[in-house]
């Protein structure tokens, strides 16, 4: 099954390609799942990333960037 989450933001550029999840827990990134998320800070951007199982764990994809 395929997970979506989103990061949102007030920059139009996508924090990147691929984010492994150890980063996204050192960097204090609030991605959140698509069932899930709300937008509380009213931000602009919406990066739109699939999680991936691969051989370095638990990986997001980037997919695309949509007003929020």
């Amino acid at each position: 099954m395929q997970k979506i989450y989103v990061i949102y933001s007030d920059n139009v550029g996508c924090p990147g390609d691929v984010i492994d999840s150890d980063i996204v827990i050192e960097a204090n990134i609030d991605i959140q799942e698509k069932e899930e998320a709300e937008n509380d800070k009213g931000l602009r951007y919406a990066h739109w990333y699939e999680e991936k199982d691969t051989e370095y764990g638990f990986q997001y994809h980037y997919l695309s960037t949509t007003n929020a």
